[in-house]
Formats: C-alpha cells, structure tokens, sequence
C-alpha cells in the first residue's frame, strides 16, 4: 500500500487565557497531501490524547481512523489534496510561565502563526527565528502575530513570558529592539553595624540582542565586586 505524509504545514494559533482549568490554545492547521495513485491512504495527524476538532479534506469532512495512537484521515485520489483539522492543547502554568507542549507531523515545512495576547511575548523549543508582525485580518482588530518555522521534528514546546513595555518613542532607524527578563537572587548576612549582600542576576534575552545590561544600586549602597560569567 502507499506510504503518504504531508509536505507542508501551516498552524494559526490562538491563545485563550483566562487563569482557569479551560485555558487553551487553539490551532486552525493545513496539511499539504501529494497522492502518487488513486488508492485510499491514510495520513498520520495527531496523537490520540489531542482535542480533535473537524478534519477536512478538500473542503469535505474525512474518515479519520486511529492507526498506532495517531489519529489518521483517509485522503483518496492522484494528486495534491488539502487536509484541514482544529486542535486545541491545554495550558499548563505549574512552571510559573503558560506553556504548551504541541506533538505534531514530521514535516519538511512547518510553518506557525500565534496571536500574542497584550503584555504576552513567545519563545519556542527547539529554538528558532521568531518574527514579529501586525496583523487584523482574522479579529477586525490589531494584533500582533508571532511567526516562525520549525525544523523537521515530531514535537514543540512553546511558552509566554511577560513582554517588556515598548520604550518610549520609536526607535531610530537601524536600531533593534530587545525584549529581555532578569532574575535577582539576593544573599544577605548581617553583621555587627552591617548588612552585606550578594546579588546573583541572570538575564534571559528573547528578543534582539544586546552586550549591556544597567542595574540600578541604591543610595548609600557600596559596591565591592562585579563579577560576569
């Protein structure tokens, strides 16, 4: 029987927020599908343990079977077919961070497209080149897109951190903007008339990139050492 896998990708996620036990986000995924004969052949989507919403091919509702915990729809017909399906995959925030773990088709070009919620950034495993854009199209109002492309793998992880406030004023041109978070973690002991303390600060840069940090040190505060690893 023929073997048939898709050759391309497209996810429009929507992240839906709301602090309770139904958060989620939910993907609109299409499915390129090159057929070589006219044969039935059935065409791995997703695991058994995703929320499975329609599955179209062609624009007509599909069989889907389940074949080795996957779900599976069954394209029939020589030539290209376009295989539609909605999913949606819990958010889990026991790390402290919304995330979501996505288990998805190997595919050669997968392409994504996540509506940020306001105050929301993203960052994706495996990492990769995520780009910024306005978009409305879909809501009737301004929002803003993140878009990447991931290599060929059976799995993503995605999480979002807290976006950084936009300086004030637009940037010059050429400039680049960065988007980063620290974590402080202060070591303190008293002493006789004196309270000496160690800060440990870590950044995590996630967007742009940048070969300065500032810290601001409070008056009356003496500095003995900076050390950076």
């Amino acid at each position: 029987s023929e073997i048939a896998a898709p050759s391309r990708a497209t996810y429009h996620g929507v992240l839906s927020l709301a602090g309770t036990s139904e958060d989620a986000v939910r993907f609109d995924v299409a499915l390129d599908v090159d057929l070589g004969s006219d044969a039935p052949v059935p065409i791995t989507l997703f695991p058994i343990d995703v929320a499975l919403g329609s599955v179209t091919v062609d624009g007509d509702d599909a069989p889907i079977r389940v074949i080795d915990g996957h779900f599976a729809a069954i394209v029939a017909g020589h030539g290209r077919h376009a295989v539609h399906a909605s999913i949606e995959i819990p958010i889990d925030v026991s790390t402290g961070l919304p995330s979501a773990d996505i288990a998805i088709p190997e595919v050669p070009v997968s392409r994504f497209e996540i509506e940020l919620p306001e105050g929301k950034d993203l960052r994706v495993s495996p990492t990769v080149a995520v780009s910024h854009q306005a978009s409305g199209a879909r809501t009737g109002h301004a929002t803003t897109l993140a878009v990447f492309h991931v290599p060929l793998t059976d799995r993503v992880h995605l999480e979002w951190p807290e976006a950084l406030p936009d300086a004030a004023g637009a940037s010059e041109p050429g400039e680049v903007e960065v988007r980063a978070s620290a974590t402080l973690v202060h070591v303190l002991r008293a002493e006789e008339g004196l309270l000496r303390g160690r800060v440990h600060a870590s950044w995590d840069v996630a967007h742009g990139a940048t070969s300065r940090f500032e810290l601001s040190v409070p008056p009356g505060v003496d500095v003995s050492t900076v050390n950076v690893v």
